[in-house]
């Protein structure tokens, strides 16, 4: 029997991205495996001889996008981005003391995640950097070599509201543009890799946490 993969329910950028294959577009690429896609997955189950399951098993999966099955770990991460409110791009004010939150993992200002990812493609892509925060380029950088709490008082300033949960623009547009950039992207990743998964599957081994559900639980008590 086939391993079941997602189903109705999952949400997230894996699940985007069948959606995208199956043919959604736009708005309807929600990453939300509701009735739609289900209805959709059962159509090419059918058209191409898989049991109707309206679910994506790895027969479904290797028939629609063609490559492995995302591992344990991809799906940890769907999962935990999920749980978080985040995306590649979401930045979030100065809620929970953090200054800054954004990108797939929730990396934080105040830990100083956002600051080495910002001088990073600084000193490698500085055009990239540009292209996300035209003119506020140059302010960014310098703010993420303030001291901390100079950081943290900023970032108060541009967060909006009672809750302080929404940035004021144009940071807000500046970050979802810095996050939608692939290069950007691989770096979040190399980050949720070295400082999470990593470290989680030591743990998993650690505490003999071998099955999937086991290793996800590990991946985000690390988060």
């Amino acid at each position: 029997m086939e391993r079941v993969l997602f189903g109705k329910g999952a949400i997230g950028e894996i699940v985007r991205r069948i959606q995208q294959v199956l043919g959604f577009v736009g708005t309807d690429a929600d990453g939300w495996y509701g009735e739609d896609t289900q209805k959709a997955i059962v159509s090419f189950q059918q058209g191409h001889g898989l049991p109707a399951s309206g679910e994506v098993d790895t027969l479904t999966w290797a028939h629609l996008v063609g490559e492995p099955a995302p591992s344990v770990e991809d799906r940890s991460l769907q999962l935990t981005a999920h749980f978080e409110g985040h995306d590649f791009t979401l930045a979030q004010g100065n809620f929970d003391g953090a200054g800054i939150t954004w990108g797939i993992i929730g990396f934080t200002l105040k830990g100083g995640e956002i600051g080495r990812i910002v001088l990073e493609i600084s000193e490698n892509h500085p055009d990239l950097l540009e292209q996300a925060f035209g003119s506020l380029a140059g302010d960014l950088v310098a703010l993420v070599q303030r001291p901390p709490a100079e950081q943290i008082a900023f970032a108060d300033s541009i967060s909006l509201g009672k809750s302080k949960v929404r940035l004021a623009e144009p940071w807000l547009t500046s970050f979802r543009r810095f996050g939608e950039i692939a290069e950007v992207q691989t770096l979040q990743l190399e980050r949720v890799n070295r400082d999470y998964r990593e470290p989680s599957a030591k743990t998993a081994a650690k505490w003999g946490l071998a099955s999937e559900l086991g290793r996800a639980l590990a991946f985000d008590i690390h988060v």
